[in-house]
């Protein structure tokens, strides 16, 4: 059912992956799966409610933790999201990307010192991580501190020169600090 998804064959992944839960409840892999290909259709609750079925069997289950998260974000429950994301990384503590996200909701809940301690952590860790990174900027735009936030989207560009977004962000902070041409050789590359 994984390689019906990536084919974008949901609806036949779906039955796959209902199928191998039917011969075998316990499979939590199935379970994972169809919450994914539920999620994807936008069928939260459903998908919800099988991520919660895993941590029911599983509370460490690192994976359904983060997928929760990512529902409740969409939902625009950012607290829950925090919470499952906070689950998550401590679930999978090698995985220093996880605790990307509970940065995320925290810059978003208004929490930027405790946003930016996170990222540090992470970027001392993985210097080059780009979804670190990419936050890290910015949480820097949005304490109104362009130069520096264009250094590290430039700091990204420099690991990951293919990053579009990343090409984009720093053509915003170009345009901020009053840099049009700049901007656009940015806009242009992107």
């Amino acid at each position: 059912f994984r390689s019906l998804r990536r084919i974008g064959r949901l609806e036949e992944a779906e039955r796959a992956a209902r199928a191998a839960l039917a011969s075998n409840p316990e499979n939590t892999g199935a379970r994972v799966a169809l919450g994914h290909l539920l999620d994807a259709q936008y069928r939260l609750d459903e998908a919800a409610a099988l991520f919660g079925e895993v941590i029911a069997r599983q509370p460490d289950h690192a994976d359904s933790h983060a997928a929760l998260g990512n529902i409740y974000r969409r939902r625009g429950d950012r607290h829950a999201a925090l919470t499952a994301f906070r689950l998550a990384a401590s679930a999978d503590p090698d995985n220093k990307v996880r605790l990307v996200e509970v940065a995320v909701e925290l810059r978003d809940l208004g929490e930027l010192d405790d946003s930016s301690a996170i990222l540090d952590e992470v970027l001392a860790a993985t210097p080059t991580e780009p979804r670190a990174l990419m936050q890290r900027g910015q949480l820097l735009r949005r304490q109104d501190r362009r130069q520096e936030a264009l250094a590290v989207f430039t700091r990204l560009l420099k690991h990951h020169p293919e990053h579009a977004q990343a090409m984009v962000e720093a053509a915003t902070e170009e345009r901020a600090l009053g840099r049009p041409h700049s901007a656009k050789i940015w806009l242009d590359k992107a």
